[in-house]
């Protein structure tokens, strides 16, 4: 087993340091966030038009889709190598060498995370302070949209951070070894699933808290709201 986790690092160390390079890594990943993103966010909506009124609910469920729909384009990244494995292979044919003294180090791959966000609403009606024509609850409601929007991008520049490693892995467990396991006893296993999970289970579980307590905040502040907009309108009315 040792041999076979020496050799999965070597190849995950000269993949990792062959996607800083070319740099095209972050390039990708930020695309694969970004369709994430804007599927949760068609989610929300599409949940909302069918009944799901609560924010408490709705919004942790849509970053739950979020991140099938990136597993999902994981596994298609995936597909897409293994069905060129062949060449793949011969082109990363150098992850076998001892000596690595010519290949940059990958990028440190320390954890992190999005914060989370709690916003409490005051005692009484209103908060009884005036913020050039805004009461307390609709900055409340303003700070809790920005919340949102800060924790989302958080989330996802740090899955971008760690685009060389994660992919690597993605590639040597999914693609790379691949079949050789299969023929080769002494090879690893792994799946790359559990790589991925190991890297972003963290983060997205902090984003899903992050928007059950920023629905909770919006729906203290505004219980007839259903959505940011009615709460933004609730709390600042023309």
């Amino acid at each position: 087993m040792a041999v076979s986790n020496t050799a999965r690092e070597r190849a995950i160390q000269y993949l990792t340091a062959y996607m800083e390079l070319h740099g095209q890594s972050q390039i990708l990943m930020l695309i694969f966030t970004a369709i994430a993103t804007l599927t949760g966010v068609l989610a929300s909506i599409w949940l909302h038009a069918v009944g799901m009124d609560s924010m408490v609910i709705r919004y942790p469920l849509s970053v739950g889709i979020a991140y099938l729909v990136f597993l999902l384009e994981l596994s298609f990244f995936i597909s897409h190598h293994r069905a060129k494995r062949k060449r793949f292979v011969e082109d990363m044919a150098p992850w076998h060498c001892t000596d690595l003294s010519g290949i940059p180090q990958p990028i440190p791959t320390g954890g992190g995370g999005s914060p989370a966000t709690l916003a409490e609403k005051p005692n009484g009606g209103g908060t009884g302070f005036d913020f050039g024509g805004f009461d307390g609850d609709g900055i409340l409601v303003v700070l809790l949209i920005i919340a949102a929007i800060v924790s989302t991008i958080l989330a996802s520049l740090f899955v971008i951070y760690q685009a060389p490693v994660m992919l690597a892995e993605v590639l040597v467990d999914g693609v790379l070894f691949f079949g050789i396991a299969r023929r080769v006893n002494r090879m690893s296993n792994r799946h790359w699933f559990s790589s991925v999970m190991r890297r972003t289970l963290g983060p997205i579980l902090i984003l899903a808290i992050c928007f059950s307590a920023i629905g909770i905040g919006l729906q203290t502040i505004a219980p007839k709201a259903t959505t940011m907009a009615e709460s933004f309108r609730a709390t600042h009315p023309r």
